[in-house]
């Protein structure tokens, strides 16, 4: 069993989807992922991650952060990736694709993946973590990779 480490709570659920993305990112660049673009923005969808794989293929990472209070969750992380979120996606996606076509044209593809983050809750960090501080933070959490969730 880890040792625990008390971190103060956080309770605004937008900080702690952006702890999930920092913490997504360095898991992504970790595995040989390029991290292309961070939180790309349009009025009718949002891209967490825009990002090349080790084999250069295009991906678009939905990033699904949730705090575990206690022991086993009810609910993961990925069970708030619905089907109308994925469409969502895939609508941002091909506008981000077709006005980027350098960096998927070559390899003729691209793709949705998702990152689920369950994180502890005597761990929700405050504030801005360092890089270091992200990497332990990342040792308590537990993270599923999925790839091609379309």
């Amino acid at each position: 069993m880890r040792p625990v480490q008390k971190m103060f709570f956080m309770k605004n659920t937008t900080s702690i989807g952006r702890v999930g993305e920092e913490m997504a990112c360095e898991y992504l660049s970790a595995r040989g992922f390029r991290i292309r673009e961070k939180n790309f923005r349009r009025p009718w969808g949002e891209i967490d991650i825009v990002a090349t794989d080790p084999k250069g293929i295009l991906v678009f990472v939905e990033v699904k952060t949730i705090v575990r209070h206690g022991g086993d969750a009810v609910l993961l992380p990925e069970d708030n990736l619905t089907r109308q979120k994925i469409q969502k996606m895939k609508r941002i996606a091909e506008f981000y694709a077709n006005t980027h076509l350098d960096l998927w044209e070559k390899r003729g593809s691209w793709r949705i993946d998702a990152v689920a983050i369950a994180v502890p809750d005597d761990m929700i960090p405050q504030g801005k973590l360092s890089k270091r501080e992200l990497t332990k933070l990342i040792n308590y959490c537990e993270i599923s990779y999925f790839e091609n969730v379309d």
